[in-house]
């Protein structure tokens, strides 16, 4: 972990635990005034019935009263002050991902360049990289695949990753329901400006310094892959164990290989049905210098 990662991680914490907060804030406020409102309007109900004329057309004027407002209540705890949490959210989201480009900058100007260098002057220590494997399933718990496909994707990766010198570790695997975010799943800006990124961004296992990766069933495009350059996730999708470099490709896009490879058979190349096994030396230093890459213990 990089010392930028070490401040920001904390930051991140405590941003995450105020949404929380308010958002629970949010949820307990509403759901007293609601079921207070409730209370008034059965009582209201029992005591209208027992009043004679014209006391009783006052009170049911009161009671529709209470319902009105019961109506309104509703309306904005549900719509409403949603819409503002969720809002919130979305923008602590986005502010820390500017934050991680910020240290993405830092890490460059202060350490990164060395490490790279001495990476292309021959000098490279064995780097590990952590993942979390995160996989999503639907309302009915099943998955777009298992736990031991998942991590024969991380050995295969680990064969490509050879000729780097560096080695995924898993951490940990878990499952996690999110039936609206397992299939076709927005890619690019589209999904930069959804709320899919603000839920993927916000369920890393580890905000800073490690790489969660969540296997879906599909993506909109098509694709096998994706990533976000600045985030710590990628997105996997099912289709993708036929081909055993997805997994490196993405993780590539997330250590700043941003463009596509022209080299037939480059591991950064778009998959074009051909195996995809070679990195070039300079391509492995980015990998192995990343922000999230560290020396192995052993």
């Amino acid at each position: 972990m990089t010392l930028c990662n070490l401040v920001l991680t904390p930051i991140v914490g405590i941003l995450r635990v105020l949404v929380a907060l308010l958002r629970q804030i949010v949820e307990t406020v509403c759901g007293w005034v609601t079921r207070t409102i409730r209370v008034v309007r059965e009582v209201a109900e029992r005591v209208c019935r027992r009043l004679p004329w014209p006391l009783s057309v006052l009170c049911g004027w009161v009671r529709r009263l209470i319902e009105v407002l019961e109506t309104v209540t509703e309306w904005i705890c549900e719509i409403v002050l949603k819409t503002i949490v969720e809002f919130v959210e979305l923008f602590v989201e986005y502010l820390i991902f500017v934050l991680k480009w910020v240290c993405w900058l830092v890490d460059w100007v202060a350490f990164r360049w060395l490490a790279f260098l001495l990476c292309r002057a021959g000098i490279e220590l064995r780097r590990c990289i952590p993942l979390c494997l995160t996989i999503l399933t639907d309302d009915r718990g099943r998955t777009a695949i298992t736990a031991e496909q998942a991590e024969q994707m991380v050995r295969d990766s680990n064969e490509l990753l050879r000729q780097c010198n560096v080695t995924l570790v898993v951490g940990s695997i878990r499952f996690v329901a999110k039936p609206d975010l397992i299939e076709n799943v927005p890619t690019g800006a589209g999904q930069l400006f959804s709320r899919a990124f603000a839920w993927f961004n916000r369920n890393v296992c580890d905000c800073c310094s490690g790489v969660t990766v969540y296997f879906i069933r599909s993506l909109d495009s098509g694709a096998r892959g994706h990533a976000i350059p600045g985030t710590n996730y990628v997105l996997v999708a099912v289709d993708a164990l036929v081909d055993t470099a997805t997994l490196v490709h993405e993780i590539g896009h997330l250590a700043d290989l941003w463009r596509h490879d022209d080299e037939v058979g480059n591991v950064m190349s778009v998959f074009n049905g051909s195996p995809r096994t070679r990195l070039r030396p300079s391509q492995c230093c980015l990998i192995g210098s990343a922000r999230f890459a560290r020396l192995c213990h052993r």
